[in-house]
């Protein structure tokens, strides 16, 4: 069943229309004129999804199993590698039809677009890969965001501008807020001196 799938997978991506995706200036200025977050930034994005149940399915698998997955992976300062995003949410909306994607970051929509093409390549693939626009995908994880410019043009135009939105720490990074987590932990409990030492350089 499992090999099924994947060649089902491979003659739908071999059959389907490659749409580019174009961005404009307008709406890229538009959205970066609002980043200015001292520390933390937002971006949302909303596309829509390919047509067919394979893709629908496939998706909604693939969310559920994240959802699953993230108190245990992606709680330690890290979103699959990336230490900057703070949150991160797929949403399935329009009766199946679209996806809004929000999350906040660290830093600039730029570098933070870069993360997941540098580290995230795969993961960010994998979920994307079912939007119209996204770049070429094989097997669902190979190429998309390997075309960096591809894959950018295509985030910025589904890119929203977003006037309000909620941070529990705003002017704190996700790395400081990892550190501060360990110096708390070690208020308790007993350290040796090599533990101590180690704990007293997170200040």
């Amino acid at each position: 069943m499992y090999f099924q799938n994947l060649l089902c997978n491979l003659l739908i991506e071999l059959r389907e229309k490659n749409i580019k995706s174009t961005i404009d200036k307008n709406h890229l200025q538009s959205l970066l004129v609002r980043e200015k977050g001292i520390v933390q930034n937002q971006f949302s994005a909303f596309g829509n999804i390919k047509s067919g149940w394979f893709r629908y399915n496939t998706m909604m698998f693939l969310l559920k199993l994240t959802d699953f997955l993230a108190p245990y992976l992606f709680s330690k300062g890290r979103l699959s590698g990336i230490p900057t995003v703070h949150f991160a949410r797929w949403l399935v909306i329009s009766e199946g039809r679209k996806m809004l994607f929000l999350s906040n970051y660290d830093g600039n929509s730029e570098g933070y677009l870069r993360d997941f093409i540098h580290i995230a390549t795969k993961q960010l693939t994998l979920l994307f890969t079912h939007t119209e626009g996204y770049p070429a995908t094989r097997l669902m994880i190979f190429g998309g965001a390997k075309d960096a410019k591809g894959f950018m043009e295509w985030a910025r135009k589904n890119q929203l501008i977003t006037n309000v939105w909620y941070s529990a720490n705003p002017s704190v990074s996700v790395k400081n807020i990892f550190q501060n987590s360990k110096i708390r932990n070690g208020l308790y409990g007993d350290m040796n001196e090599q533990q101590a030492a180690k704990w007293l350089q997170l200040f």
